[in-house]
């Protein structure tokens, strides 16, 4: 049976609302989430509703529980230090049977193993995978166990594949190869995009202590610092 489309849509990131106003001209409701209110003012004039908000510390009066049918996630997650807490209170705002849309970079890229295996070494960057903004790093596994650990049932997983030319090649070469190991293909993978559907579990409406990370916490999260 064909999902019906949803009514009401909260993007967190949402930055400058430029795909978020492509949902708004076809009828849905949007509001949005950014950290930066430059991208705010702009986005503001193309969607329902914007603010500039941290989801990880801000009280979010504005967001009522089981308000939305759709959240969308898109390249925010690895940025967050709590992002299981995060991840319940999406789950709190959505309505029941509602989705959460997220994509992640996916940390068994095949430069990222490379890198690792070959050169033993991790090099932060301004941006892509090795991102010093980043505080988790995720693979397709680790991502659907998180989601499931906090009440959403995977529905679809897709993975872009950027190649050049040389890594075309030896992808041809190797194709027998990649046929008979399918799961050599996620280390081509660059970004995961998933589709979950909440199921149940508990949600978490509060902001994560004001931000302040208690010691034991820090490390039963994995949290690390970001430049």
């Amino acid at each position: 049976m064909a999902t019906p489309p949803p009514r009401r849509v909260l993007s967190i990131g949402c930055g400058t609302g430029a795909t978020e106003a492509v949902l708004e001209r076809s009828g849905i409701e949007v509001w949005g989430l950014d950290v930066s209110a430059e991208a705010v003012a702009v986005a503001s004039r193309r969607i329902t509703r914007a603010f500039v908000a941290d989801i990880e510390t801000d009280a979010l009066p504005e967001l009522e529980p089981r308000s939305f049918d759709l959240v969308l996630c898109g390249d925010v997650l690895e940025h967050l230090r709590f992002t299981e807490h995060a991840l319940g209170r999406i789950h709190g705002w959505l309505a029941e049977g509602g989705r959460l849309v997220a994509a992640v970079p996916n940390a068994a890229h095949h430069s990222v193993v490379r890198t690792l295996v070959l050169r033993r070494d991790w090099k932060y960057e301004d941006g892509g995978l090795f991102d010093r903004g980043h505080y988790r790093l995720f693979t397709k596994k680790s991502l659907v166990r998180m989601l499931g650990e906090h009440g959403f049932e995977l529905e679809a997983a897709a993975g872009s594949k950027p190649m050049g030319r040389k890594l075309r090649f030896v992808h041809l070469l190797l194709r027998p190869l990649f046929w008979l190991m399918p799961s050599l293909d996620e280390f081509l993978v660059y970004t995961w995009t998933v589709r979950a559907r909440k199921v149940g579990g508990s949600s978490a409406a509060a902001p994560h202590k004001n931000g302040r990370v208690a010691r034991g916490e820090r490390l039963a999260t994995g949290a690390d610092s970001r430049a």
